[in-house]
């Protein structure tokens, strides 16, 4: 019976480290600037070819409103390594970086899946999530 109550006590103290693992660091913020590190080679480990460009297309998604993610909002697309996102509506958000590879000419060729900001592993090491919510106005005729 001890034996069978130890074991219960370890597996409880390891399920709650595993649940704090998976923790989303959620920012407080009305303007949060993103960055990620430049991709230079193909789904497949080969390099990107000569003359192909990678752009990025950055996205959002309403925790609440969109928790599948399938309705994001793009916010827009850049060639920097960072984006500066600002927050206009209330709410809690996950944000997605999408990789676009152009050819020399400009011509869309392909497109990555979204990499989203609470999804835990290689490509993002610490997930994270923004929210803003407008604070109320001041108490007035304060005596």
């Amino acid at each position: 019976m001890k034996t069978l109550f130890i074991s219960i006590v370890a597996v409880l103290i390891v399920a709650v480290f595993a649940i704090d693992s998976n923790a989303i660091d959620w920012k407080k913020t009305n303007q949060a600037a993103v960055a990620w590190d430049a991709v230079t080679v193909l789904e497949d480990g080969t390099a990107l070819p000569a003359g192909d460009v990678v752009k990025y297309r950055v996205y959002l998604a309403n925790e609440k409103t969109d928790p599948d993610k399938a309705n994001p909002s793009k916010l827009g697309e850049t060639d920097l390594l960072q984006y500066t996102i600002t927050l206009n509506t209330e709410g809690r958000f996950w944000v997605g970086v999408q990789s676009v590879r152009y050819d020399s000419a400009g011509v869309e060729l392909e497109v990555s899946d979204i990499n989203w900001s609470d999804t835990n592993g290689e490509y993002t090491p610490v997930p994270f999530g923004i929210f803003h919510h407008v604070p109320p106005g001041k108490p007035k005729n304060l005596r």
